[in-house]
């Protein structure tokens, strides 16, 4: 048994903890296991060490190592309370850092990543086809990195894990199932959408998968010394990092800086000002947040 299935099984044993806060939780604890050597059982008491390595992450990500690790130290623990204020102290960052919402250094205006989702040529080889189908998704549809979890469905009895995201593919239409992302407790399972040109497209993509035997129930896919399936959401994230970069070499962009451009041009379009509330609730389902986060955390001036 591998430390992060270790890890894994001894969270979802003891801890009333959802499947994406399973995976999250293994996956950063198997990170610290693996570059400082520290084990859960432990008990982290080399915090320092802990806390030098996390004080260059984002805050949301090292926010998510100290959340780990709360959940993993016993309540009676005297290590609790020195995570607990070292997660406060990182949440107030994070809140000034949402009431200061300007745009950053590494900001860019959705406009301008309109033409890495122009269709795909689908005469291209194989990677780049890939590839450019991931930058497709990605910027008209910036549904965090669950995007690389979507598995494939073309009836609905094909849907019967409530755990599984979905690309449900009828004769005339295409939705989103979400049933697990980051708010789901919250906003519970969404359905979202597929415009119709994004459905053309999806179709051909599809097709062309087909034409080259590739038979996987993941939608989208990763073309690394051959084709594989994303099999974590932090593995879909640093792909398309990676995929910006190529394109946007002087910004240092992530699946967030995607979603507060979308949101920032939605939120100060026009349109934008004449819709009802539940007509703009609808746009940000397209993002897996309510209305309120959307202005809060994701719109730049």
């Amino acid at each position: 048994m591998t430390y992060q299935k270790e890890v894994s099984d001894y969270l979802t044993k003891n801890f009333d903890l959802r499947p994406n806060s399973v995976k999250l939780y293994s996956l950063k604890l198997n990170q610290l296991h693996k570059d400082l050597g520290i084990d859960y059982k432990d008990g982290f008491k080399n915090y320092n060490a802990i806390f030098n390595y996390i004080k260059d992450f984002k805050v949301d990500k090292a926010i998510a190592f100290i959340h780990a690790i709360i959940y993993i130290l016993d309540s009676s623990n005297h290590l609790i309370d020195i995570y607990k204020n070292k997660r406060s102290e990182l949440s107030k960052i994070k809140a000034e850092k949402y009431e200061n919402n300007t745009k950053s250094d590494n900001f860019i205006d959705y406009d301008k990543l309109y033409n890495l989702y122009i269709k795909p040529d689908f005469n291209d080889d194989l990677k780049i086809v890939l590839n450019r189908m991931l930058l497709y998704i990605a910027i008209r549809y910036p549904m965090r990195n669950e995007l690389g979890n979507i598995e494939i469905a073309s009836k609905k009895s094909d849907m019967v894990n409530p755990n599984t995201n979905y690309l449900y593919i009828t004769t005339r239409n295409m939705w989103f199932y979400m049933n697990q992302y980051k708010n789901v407790s919250s906003m519970g399972p969404i359905n979202i959408p597929i415009e119709k040109e994004d459905q053309t497209v999806i179709r051909e993509y599809l097709k062309f998968l087909k034409n080259n035997k590739i038979n996987s129930k993941r939608f989208l896919l990763n073309y690394y010394g051959g084709i594989n399936e994303f099999l974590t959401n932090d593995l879909f994230g640093s792909k398309l990092k990676l995929l910006l970069k190529y394109n946007f070499p002087k910004n240092n962009l992530t699946m967030n800086d995607i979603r507060k451009a979308y949101e920032t041009k939605l939120i100060n379009s026009d349109e934008y000002k004449s819709m009802t509330n539940k007509e703009k609730q609808k746009k940000h389902n397209k993002l897996l947040h309510p209305m309120a986060a959307a202005h809060k955390a994701y719109n730049q001036v």
